[in-house]
């Protein structure tokens, strides 16, 4: 059976906070108590393992993998690799992170099949933006 998970009609772009990290589950917590949700009520989509998932987990918030975002496996990923703020450590970490290192709970090739896994409905919330 769906679990139900509110509603992803508005969204927010937004950076890390400077001097955090992800997988820092700190991170993703403030996120969700700047909008008013419930983290039993929330669902964290990362094409990242090492970061994205990992984060999720830590913070005891649902996870799906975004496999289709997955760059460390494409030709453009050089070119990545060359203009990113990332560490050449944090570069290796990712090309080498597996889903037998870090277990996704849900793992989409596309965004839509998350309505296959998850029932969503309205959100009350309101963001509390600083």
């Amino acid at each position: 059976m769906p679990r139900i998970f509110d509603n992803i009609d508005r969204s927010i772009h937004d950076h890390t906070p400077k001097g955090e990290l992800k997988p820092n589950p700190k991170v993703l917590a403030d996120i969700i108590a700047e909008v008013g949700a419930q983290r039993s009520e929330t669902i964290y989509v990362g094409d990242k393992l090492h970061k994205d998932v990992l984060m999720a987990k830590r913070a005891s918030v649902m996870d799906a993998h975004a496999r289709y975002g997955q760059s460390h496996e494409r030709e453009e990923y050089e070119l990545l690799k060359r203009v990113t703020n990332w560490t050449p450590e944090m570069v290796r970490k990712e090309a080498e992170t597996t889903h037998d290192d870090v277990k996704p709970t849900h793992v989409i090739d596309r965004f839509g099949e998350l309505l296959d896994v998850f029932c969503f409905r309205q959100f009350e919330g309101d963001v509390k933006r600083k």
